[in-house]
């Protein structure tokens, strides 16, 4: 029988349902990373998918897929590592998911077969799936499991327990692999909506069957897992954008021909696992982020084009991947406490200074030089005294440049090298010697007094997050108990909207005076919500019954009108305040 025409003249294309119908198992290695497929992805495969039900086009080349044949003692079933494709095969696995869903309502028996023959496998021991995907997407694929077999009658018809992969499902359909399932459920559900019940379980079978006839795979085996990267590049197949950290995150584990599967296994679960969750924080994920300042600290020439390859080529001198991890994660702890997360590793006052870089918005190409004074306290804890005589003058130098509008640019120029050129990690360096060198840059400058006072006065803060910070550390030095209400806002004393304000103020004194500093005060939400553009008067007696911050109630004590002059008084009184907090340096 002569061999069905495909789209390529490769002799390993295969249409999907050859694909599916083995006995094969996939895995998605450690080292890959998580299903990426979004919308506009999904939404181009069922374009597809209706083009080919259409009559518009009789064959569909799904892409390569390069896979490795490994060995598992826990199953009587070939077992193929993913190199390339994960996306394509997880997104086939979704579909073949979620048509075995749909055909469930309205043909169970048939439904049962297609799970049993495509969807699991009855020898493997540890769970049932033929698709075994990353860590991350483990419990994604068990929620969809879980639609599937949640039907009482079902579970009896299989005969079998089916082995969870981790924790319970919680119910909810987040996330990209999930979302996918349900897009492709919604198309089966739609594609079938107008047919009789009694015919809707044989159109399904014909829709599953006419696309799993209709698409094709070229299938890739490779001899050593070694080679996939290189064949991966000569293919130019993959559409998604890579990270750097999937990259790095993919050599590390590529490296070495000598790890067997499970002790890579152990690796990724208890050395690289921990590492990439610790950049979680409060739903950011801060890993991206983190290695063009990490290059830097290595190489202060680095572009950020050149931050994969120059990391990598450092691991020459590593035995292991225990030791390479280990070196990524020397300047982890302080990168991440200083944006926003846990700080715990560090003594109090340092805490504090690093809250306060932080809350004031710490450039980015500030960020490798910081990184380092951290690292240092944590080898060095007789150095505190000096890292907060820097960080404070630091601080003042950021703040007086963020009040003077002064832009990023010339920053980076000057802090990816100072370390380097003062010899950070052997010599005593000090607050004297970075402002010093600071002040010598030629591409930065230190706003003066002068300038820095008048622009307290006159600058537009509202909308800046310098703005914010700039009032919570003026009740802090009023020795106000900051409250922790997550539900603070800023509120106009001057409303943005002058209505009702228009006897003290013409329009262009409201266009001066309404985003300054002087004009400004810290409320809780639920007041803010109901003073709007009261005048004065209402506005203070509304305040002052729920006023939590003492920068608030000592300036609705202190004033008993609200006018240009009154602006101004308060706005001398700022800035005296602001030049003895943030003393200039030379």
């Amino acid at each position: 029988m002569a061999k069905e025409k495909l789209v390529t003249y490769a002799t390993n294309e295969k249409i999907l349902e050859e694909l599916l119908n083995s006995n094969n198992i996939y895995e998605i290695p450690i080292y890959q990373r998580n299903f990426k497929w979004g919308k506009k992805k999904i939404d181009q495969v069922l374009d597809d998918f209706d083009q080919i039900l259409d009559g518009q086009k009789d064959k569909h080349f799904f892409g390569a897929t390069i896979t490795y044949q490994v060995q598992d003692e826990e199953s009587y079933s070939k077992i193929f590592e993913i190199i390339d494709g994960q996306q394509r095969m997880t997104t086939i696995f979704l579909f073949l998911l979620a048509y075995i869903y749909v055909l469930r309502k309205y043909n169970p028996t048939e439904a049962k077969y297609s799970f049993i023959q495509t969807a699991i496998d009855l020898g493997v021991e540890t769970s049932n799936s033929r698709l075994r995907p990353s860590k991350e997407d483990r419990n994604q694929l068990n929620w969809i499991f879980e639609q599937i077999t949640r039907s009482t009658k079902f579970q009896q018809s299989l005969e079998f327990k089916y082995k969870k992969f981790m924790k319970e499902p919680d119910g909810k359909e987040k996330g990209l692999l999930r979302s996918a399932w349900s897009t492709f459920r919604d198309y089966l559900e739609k594609k079938i909506k107008d047919i009789d019940d009694k015919e809707k379980g044989q159109e399904l079978k014909n829709i599953y069957k006419t696309i799993l006839g209709s698409c094709t795979v070229v299938d890739i085996r490779i001899q050593d897992r070694q080679n996939g990267p290189m064949i991966f590049d000569a293919l130019n197949a993959r559409q998604e954008q890579i990270t750097v950290g999937e990259l790095i995150k993919n050599a590390l584990f590529a490296r070495d021909k000598n790890l067997t599967i499970s002790q890579m296994k152990q690796i990724h679960d208890a050395e690289w696992f921990p590492f990439q969750n610790a950049f979680l924080i409060d739903n950011r994920n801060l890993m991206e982020g983190y290695f063009f300042p990490f290059g830097l600290i290595g190489n202060n020439n680095l572009k950020k084009n050149e931050v994969y390859a120059d990391i990598v080529s450092r691991w020459n001198n590593f035995s292991s991947s225990s030791e390479i991890i280990n070196s990524l994660s020397e300047y982890q702890p302080s990168y991440i406490a200083l944006n926003g997360g846990t700080r715990e590793k560090y003594p109090k006052r340092i805490k504090e200074s690093i809250k306060r870089i932080y809350e004031g918005g710490l450039p980015a190409s500030c960020m490798p030089f910081f990184m380092q004074l951290l690292r240092k306290l944590e080898i060095n804890p007789n150095f505190e005294d000096e890292a907060i005589n820097i960080f404070s003058s630091l601080e003042a130098f950021l703040v007086r440049r963020a009040i003077c509008n002064d832009e990023p640019t010339g920053l980076h120029a000057v802090f990816k090298k100072m370390w380097t050129d003062l010899d950070g990690s052997n010599s005593k360096i000090s607050a004297e010697s970075v402002m010093n060198y600071i002040s010598k840059a030629k591409t930065v400058r230190i706003p003066e007094d002068f300038e820095f006072e008048k622009q307290i006065r006159e600058n537009s803060l509202f909308g800046k997050k310098i703005c914010r910070f700039m009032l919570y550390e003026y009740d802090k030095s009023l020795h106000g108990e900051v409250p922790d209400d997550e539900d603070v806002t800023i509120e106009h004393i001057l409303p943005q909207n002058p209505a009702n304000w228009e006897d003290k103020f013409t329009l262009a004194e409201h266009s001066k005076y309404v985003n300054t500093f002087a004009n400004l005060v810290l409320i809780t939400g639920k007041s803010n919500s109901t003073i709007g553009n009261k005048n004065y008067e209402d506005k203070k007696n509304m305040v002052m019954k729920n006023a939590k911050f003492k920068s608030t109630r000592d300036l609705f004590e202190a004033y008993t009108s609200w006018t240009p002059e009154d602006i101004e008084n308060r706005s001398q009184e700022l800035a005296k305040w602001a030049l003895s907090r943030w003393k200039y340096i030379s």
